[in-house]
């Protein structure tokens, strides 16, 4: 990766930092706020409502522009299948545009939640 690039990418992760953000999010162990969202078939997902029939691995995904959260997300994505054999499902939850997420999806080859 160009220096440049990580310079930036180094600097944004450190301006979130600084933020405060931090303080504001859901920590280990802590109960996270339900959520209703759109997935990228048009259909409304619930947490809890997942949460209610199985484990949910849920992961934030900021978006294709951000190189380590797509390789993270492709990691999680590979490891779906080994998720669903225990009995959990891969909730992603991301910023980014619908159609830039369904994009991703069937570039990969992911399945949608429905």
């Amino acid at each position: 990766m160009p220096k440049e690039v990580l310079e930036i990418m180094h600097r944004a992760t450190d301006d979130l930092s600084n933020s405060g953000i931090l303080d504001r999010t859901v920590k280990v162990d802590q109960k996270a706020p339900d959520f209703t969202l759109e997935n990228t078939e048009n259909q409304e997902v619930n947490l809890y409502t997942l949460l209610a029939k199985r484990p949910v691995v849920l992961s934030w995904y900021r978006g294709n522009f951000w190189p380590y959260c797509s390789l993270e997300l492709e990691a999680l994505g590979n490891a779906a299948t080994r998720f669903e054999e225990q009995g959990a499902v891969l909730l992603t939850v991301s910023p980014q545009v619908i159609r830039y997420n369904k994009a991703m999806q069937e570039e990969k080859n992911w399945l949608s939640m429905s």
